[in-house]
């Protein structure tokens, strides 16, 4: 994963000459993926209140 992030701001940096636009996608993305890993995690029992988690 990191390897084809390094090797598309590469390739975007030489093509565009501009670092800025290349670091506000890499924030962007790894927003993104923070996200997708709390989507994927159970949920606490705090916020199960006492409930027993059930995976569908």
């Amino acid at each position: 994963m990191f390897q084809s992030l390094l090797r598309a701001k590469q390739q975007f940096v030489t093509e565009t000459n501009t670092d800025k636009n290349f670091e506000m996608f890499v924030k962007s993305f790894q927003e993104f993926e923070k996200n997708m890993e709390a989507i994927e995690e159970k949920p606490e029992r705090k916020k199960l209140f006492g409930r027993p988690y059930r995976s569908i």
